[in-house]
């Protein structure tokens, strides 16, 4: 598969550092990462990233793994992308932008 095809991503499982990966942007392989279904969120306005995490998973129990900021807590496994009008991308240098937007998985 070519660069192109891939995106840059932090993935953040509870428990463990993020890490810096590329990644097919495709949806099956992007909802291995979070285990199901994909539900994204924009936690900050100041860049253009999206949190991708799990839509089900504090109704599925999956462990707590980072707050964002006052918002929520997010369960389960969930990665960082950049976005550009509805499509992930690798617009934004993830681990550049996530203090700004997610403090605590920084």
């Amino acid at each position: 598969m070519s660069n192109e095809n891939k995106i840059r991503i932090l993935y953040v499982q509870p428990g463990k550092y993020p890490e810096e990966q590329f990644i097919a942007n495709e949806l099956h392989p992007l909802q291995r990462l979070v285990g199901g279904y994909m539900q994204a969120v924009y936690p900050c306005s100041k860049v253009k990233v999206a949190l991708v995490c799990n839509d089900s998973g504090k109704v599925d129990g999956l462990p707590l793994n980072r707050c964002i900021e006052d918002y929520d807590v997010i369960a389960g496994n969930f990665f960082i992308c950049g976005f550009s009008g509805e499509k992930f991308c690798t617009s934004c240098y993830p681990r550049k932008c996530v203090p700004a937007c997610l403090p605590c998985a920084a």
